[in-house]
């Protein structure tokens, strides 16, 4: 398994499915170890110029700052977010990342 530290911009992912009951989506990491033959999500790393989405996962190290900066915002209006809709938030690397402890 390889890890690959990265920083973000922006911590949620508007959705623009209006069949969704949430309009934002966030993923602590990209790629996951699980491997589920049924993963509908692991083409998603390409965006990383990875082709390893099940081998190589993306640790997005400044997510919990940049996510406090978002939601302390004037401009958000408390919508629902979803948490974990491409990878599994709570995949083996989180008991070292303690990423999503905050939620």
């Amino acid at each position: 398994m390889v890890y690959r530290q990265i920083n973000v911009r922006c911590a949620l992912n508007r959705v623009s499915n209006n069949n969704l009951p949430y309009k934002w989506d966030l993923n602590v990491y990209r790629g996951c170890e699980h491997a589920c033959e049924y993963c509908y999500a692991k083409y998603s790393n390409r965006y990383l110029d990875s082709k390893e989405h099940f081998r190589e996962v993306f640790i997005k190290d400044n997510i919990i700052e940049v996510l406090e900066k978002k939601l302390s915002s004037r401009k958000w209006k408390r919508e629902l977010v979803n948490l974990g809709s491409i990878t599994d938030s709570y995949q083996p690397v989180e008991a070292k990342k303690k990423l999503c402890q905050i939620f």
